[in-house]
């Protein structure tokens, strides 16, 4: 059986289960050079939309970056549901 890890902070790494031995084994780390150290953490929010809606979404700002900095000194990406 192979499992994927992955999360906000590690791009993934791939892994085999032998059931026989009850062991896994790493079989490969993605994106291995970029350094880890240097990606930064989701933080969960909430905004409301135009019609009120409360929308659940999640914000990753710069490393070194609080947030409350003047909104132009932020680049913004969007990752629409479904892609």
């Amino acid at each position: 059986m192979c499992s994927r890890h992955a999360g906000d902070t590690e791009p993934g790494s791939s892994y085999l289960y032998d059931r026989k031995n009850k062991k896994m084994t790493l079989q490969y780390v993605a994106r291995g050079k970029l350094p880890r150290e240097s990606l930064s953490s989701m933080q969960p929010i909430r905004y409301k939309s135009s019609d009120g809606l409360e929308i659940p979404a999640y914000l990753t700002l710069p490393k070194g970056l609080s947030g409350k900095e003047p909104a132009h000194d932020h680049c913004a990406a969007r990752w629409p549901l479904g892609s």
